[in-house]
């Protein structure tokens, strides 16, 4: 007699009903957040169910046509508890976001009526929900690493190093920003690539969410991830983040 678990009994049982099955996890089991590896798959993370409808609970779905209800924030489509803030000099009495890079605001960490900003009495860039365009910010102070431009300083994310550098994500080293950076892409993955056969893995029927997800190329933590379901994306990333 052959035994399934539960979970992978779940899995069977979806796609026969024509459900999108779980997207596998990492190498090293890692998945994209808000989900965890569970033999083998990343399934989103079970929340407590919420008994008022009318209320928002954390992890819902979120966006300017369905806000949050007092006191979660939107926070990369999610509900979430902002940490405690301060009032921001020139703007309105907002709680600050997550810790964000100024110098990629495309990455996805903010929402999009949120601005990066090092506001005043701030020391690292965060998200920032104002309506004032004015906000003060103020420059970020010298690199705490010794020696970033000699690549010393070990990192995880440009966040991790000091203003006029960046991490290397072959190095896992801070760098300066005029150091050329030229991730190892090998010949045969580039010409899969310009030829299409190098694509992001995705659900049956379902786009692939590795674009909205890309931030993630730039994450250590992801990087078998991202390399193994989302090569495409991956690739282009690496391409156009080069300093040559």
């Amino acid at each position: 007699m052959f035994s399934f678990s539960p979970l992978l009994l779940f899995v069977f049982l979806g796609i026969a009903l024509g459900q999108d099955p779980p997207m596998p996890c990492g190498p090293r089991g890692q998945c994209p957040p808000d989900t965890t590896c569970e033999n083998n798959f990343c399934i989103l993370k079970v929340l407590p169910p919420n008994e008022n409808p009318n209320e928002s609970s954390i992890g819902d779905a979120c966006g300017p046509a369905q806000p949050c209800s007092p006191p979660f924030s939107c926070i990369n489509e999610k509900c979430n508890v902002q940490p405690d803030g301060t009032d921001v000099p020139g703007g309105d009495d907002t709680d600050f976001g997550p810790q964000c890079d100024p110098n990629n605001p495309n990455d996805g960490i903010c929402n999009a009526n949120e601005k990066c900003i090092v506001a005043q009495g701030e020391t690292v860039a965060k998200c920032v929900a104002s309506n004032d365009a004015n906000v003060p910010a103020i420059t970020p102070g010298p690199n705490p690493n010794p020696n970033p431009g000699q690549g010393t300083s070990q990192c995880a994310h440009d966040l991790d190093c000091g203003a006029g550098f960046r991490c290397s994500l072959t190095q896992g080293k801070c760098v300066s920003k005029g150091t050329p950076i030229r991730p190892v892409i090998p010949v045969d993955q580039w010409n899969n690539r310009r030829s299409g056969e190098c694509v992001d893995k995705h659900a049956p029927g379902r786009a692939s969410d590795c674009p909205q997800r890309k931030y993630l190329c730039e994450d250590r933590l992801y990087y078998d991830l991202m390399t193994v379901q989302c090569p495409y994306t991956f690739l282009a990333v690496m391409i156009t983040t080069m300093e040559m």
